[in-house]
């Protein structure tokens, strides 16, 4: 059954059926891996310095003095590292359910079991089948942010009702709350901060009126040209955040690999080593020294090309590849080593899940999505993340850096599955072709728009 022949009753019942299984899953999540330990992983949460726990205490911070400050110093001092959005989301939470750090998990995950339900209804936008929509209720990685308390499923969220907008962007009302929707995800994560300009130009290519889009473009960035005015008074810097100042980490990581340490100790390594150099607190630092982040990675990259090219290789594999069992770790074991065989079963299923999902995506994809402007979207998106968020993912967040377009993942596979003209082969049509002689149906059929 295709979700457009629905009729308003039968779509508003698929929605509700899919919030609840998506909720259902991750409340199971967190009983099973967080909810029969509660005490211990609460004595962990409080202790353990990490993404989770700072955004938490930020919040919390927030909530109290109205302002944005650093949340491991006692001091009240301003901080620029992030960006105060999903601080911001924490703050309303603890002032409506208490400071409890599990029960604003429990609330995180039944406000990001709405964003499957948004992705059905860009399905439906886009006249594609509902089937695809229980294949992304399933995502590993999805329903593994429920666990902690990362902005990753905040930011998701907010860009796919961006992008709903954008498919009705043709009205103008719609194309505004497209554009400040996208603008509003930068302050929950600034992830796309450098995507803007182009999500901007494919406003203006595909939609008529276009003195409203440059109106609406500048509206909509006020928010950001405010909170960046905020950190000049901080840092005397015009900047929207300081996380793309860890670049620095490339440099670092090439250097840590060089003398042959492991993955797993690079972190440990560059921290160590940061300390002898610049101090203790290696993010604080990154505002305190004022250096030229940029200038250092762009001199690093030019003097060592080859080794700079194969460590951002490892880095967007990292991406595409990445397991994130660390959250896993750390909501299951309070950071105790992971039992080697449920670490390769979980490393295995994640791998498998995501290497099968690439494989159908590459196999059935068409040329014609290259034409649609969700498809041009999409594919300018991903290509960012891993080019650019390609450079940070070694040692910082991996596999969870690809949460920003894991969506999208299934809207290019279903797209490439669903029903279309003859004429709209796939790539690999002939080796598809004789596949399909072999009698295995998927491939008999065509796909497109």
């Amino acid at each position: 059954m295709h979700i457009f022949r629905l009729d308003p009753s039968s779509l508003k019942s698929c929605a509700i059926r899919l919030f609840v299984a998506a909720f259902i899953i991750k409340l199971a999540l967190v009983g099973f891996l967080i909810g029969r330990k509660h005490d211990s992983w609460i004595n962990g949460f409080q202790t353990r310095h990490y993404d989770d726990t700072g955004y938490y205490r930020s919040g919390c911070k927030m909530l109290k003095y109205h302002a944005f400050l650093k949340p491991d110093s006692d001091a009240l001092q301003p901080t620029v590292y992030r960006t105060p959005g999903y601080p911001f989301i924490l703050a309303i939470l603890v002032a409506v359910v208490g400071d409890s750090p599990f029960s604003l998990l429990i609330v995180q995950a039944m406000m990001l079991s709405v964003v499957p339900v948004v992705f059905f209804f860009i399905l439906r936008e886009m006249r594609l089948p509902l089937e695809w929509t229980w294949l992304f209720v399933l995502d590993p990685l999805t329903n593994i942010l429920s666990l902690s308390l990362m902005t990753e499923g905040w930011l998701v969220l907010v860009l796919l009702l961006s992008l709903f907008c954008w498919l009705r962007a043709d009205r103008l009302g719609w194309r505004f709350a497209s554009l400040l929707l996208f603008c509003l995800s930068l302050l929950i994560k600034p992830t796309a901060q450098f995507f803007l300009p182009v999500f901007f130009g494919l406003t203006l290519i595909h939609f008529r009126r276009r003195s409203w889009t440059v109106f609406f473009g500048v509206v909509a960035t006020l928010p950001l040209v405010l909170w960046m005015c905020r950190n000049y008074t901080v840092t005397g810097e015009f900047r929207l955040s300081t996380q793309a100042d860890a670049q620095i980490m490339a440099v670092e990581t090439i250097k840590a690999k060089q003398q042959g340490v492991p993955d797993d100790k690079l972190i440990e390594w560059i921290v160590a080593d940061w300390r002898l150099e610049h101090g203790d607190y290696i993010f604080d630092r990154i505002v305190d020294n004022k250096i030229d982040f940029a200038g250092v990675m762009s001199a690093n990259a030019l003097a060592h090309p080859l080794e700079f090219a194969r460590y951002h290789v490892g880095g967007m594999a990292r991406i595409l590849f990445g397991t994130a069992r660390i959250h896993v770790v750390w909501a299951f074991h309070n950071e105790r080593p992971y039992p080697p065989l449920a670490a390769r079963i979980y490393d295995l299923f994640m791998l498998g899940w995501y290497a099968i999902l690439y494989a159908a995506v590459a196999w059935r994809f068409r040329v014609s999505w290259l034409r649609h402007p969700v498809g041009q979207y999409s594919i300018l998106f991903i290509l960012y993340n891993l080019a650019l968020i390609g450079v940070l993912a070694y040692t910082t967040g991996g596999g969870l850096k690809r949460m920003p377009f894991v969506a999208l993942i299934y809207l290019l596979l279903a797209f490439s599955f669903a029903p279309a003209s003859p004429d709209d082969k796939p790539l690999f049509f002939a080796w598809t072709r004789r596949l399909g002689r072999g009698g295995w149906s998927p491939f008999r059929r065509g796909g497109g728009a």
